[in-house]
Formats: C-alpha cells, sequence, structure tokens
C-alpha cells in the first residue's frame, strides 16, 4: 500500500513476502524519496554496479572545450591508457576505417541535433 507524503515522497508500507501472518515482524515500511535525495556516493555506487556489469564505459564530451573524459573502462576499451587526453579529433581517429565515416556522420547529426548519437562501431 503507498500513501503519499506530498509531490516528491512516498511511503510504501507492505508484508514480507516469506513471513507468517501474526507474527510482530510480518510487515515492513519504507520511504521513498526523490533519487536527487540519495548520497551521490550511493548513486555513484550503482552507477559502477551497472556498468561493470554491462561491460561498459562512461564519457563525458565538453563541446564547447573539445574535452572528452573517459572512465578506466572506456580507455580500455579503446586501447588507451588511462588518463587518455581525448578530444574530438583524437576520438575521430578511433573507429575502424570502415566504420569511420559512418560514426563520424551520426555525431555531426546529433551535434546539430538531427538525430541522437546511437550508432555501433568496431574501435582499432
Amino acid at each position: 500500500m503507498l500513501r503519499h507524503l506530498d509531490r516528491h515522497r512516498v511511503v510504501v508500507f507492505g508484508q514480507h513476502p516469506a513471513s507468517k501472518p501474526g507474527r510482530h515482524n510480518d510487515r515492513w515500511m519504507s520511504k521513498c524519496g526523490p533519487l536527487s535525495a540519495r548520497p551521490l556516493s550511493q548513486t555513484e555506487e550503482r552507477l559502477a554496479l551497472a556498468t561493470q556489469s554491462a561491460g561498459i564505459g562512461i564519457w563525458d564530451w565538453d563541446v564547447v572545450r573539445d574535452v572528452m573524459l573517459w572512465d578506466d573502462r572506456t580507455c580500455e576499451l579503446y586501447g588507451v591508457a588511462s588518463g587518455f587526453p581525448a578530444s574530438y579529433s583524437a576520438w575521430q581517429a578511433c573507429p575502424h576505417p570502415d566504420d569511420r565515416a559512418r560514426v563520424v556522420l551520426a555525431a555531426t547529426a546529433a551535434l546539430k541535433g538531427a538525430a541522437p548519437f546511437n550508432v555501433e562501431y568496431r574501435v582499432v
């Protein structure tokens, strides 16, 4: 059963599925708040677990300054040392030559707002 406290918080009441009715420990209550209320370290831990489980890397690109930040897994996937000074031009050299034109075209379209950047490619 849910009870709304306000626009952002909910209290959840329920019964533990493995409990026996009539016992004192057969009920639980949990407060749910907005994601932004979670401690940053908890959010970071969950993101790390998800990316490790999926075997993916994460990168950010400051388009104005042309600076990319790659996490260790992204560096590993691209075959470069951790702390690689990534930029758009450095990244453009990474896709396989047979994929490069298509990937750069997709990135250009995304920068113009014409399409999301959602492309699979090989790296060398």
